[in-house]
């Protein structure tokens, strides 16, 4: 007898230790599979993300002036619609004549490359001055 219960747990803690494998061998599977399709999902709903380097300056140019530049740390592109979202953020105005020199800081805002337009998505601090120096 003492035998059999010998053999019957060995038994015993083979079955465990089996139950253990399978279980953990279902989780890194599980694990593995929801990170590949966090990584999927951009392209699944259509949304392509390109990463510009740190520091960007989006100079805009009319006449051979520079209107106004756009100073950002951090960006996010945005390959369908030529959206950009912007973090800490400086813009500096020139004006048309070159007669301005007005800049506006703020953490968030978005930019549209297409019609040029610059949103803020929260607080911004504006500094007007004009240039006495731009004739």
């Amino acid at each position: 007898m003492p035998s059999n219960l010998s053999r019957l747990r060995r038994w015993f803690a083979a079955a465990i230790v089996a139950a253990l494998l399978v279980v953990a061998g279902t989780y890194f599977y599980a694990r593995h599979r929801v990170q590949n399709a966090l990584k999927q999902i951009p392209g699944k709903i259509g949304l392509e993300i390109k990463q510009p380097p740190a520091v960007l300056l989006f100079p805009n140019l009319s006449q051979g002036r520079t209107l106004f530049t756009i100073q950002a740390s951090k960006a996010v592109q945005f390959k369908n619609g030529g959206h950009t979202e912007l973090h800490d953020v400086q813009i500096t105005l020139y004006g048309s004549d070159s007669t301005r020199f007005d800049q506006i800081r703020g953490t968030d805002f978005e930019y549209d490359q297409q019609t040029g337009n610059v949103i803020a998505k929260g607080e911004v601090l504006i500094d007007l001055q004009s240039n006495p120096k731009a004739y």
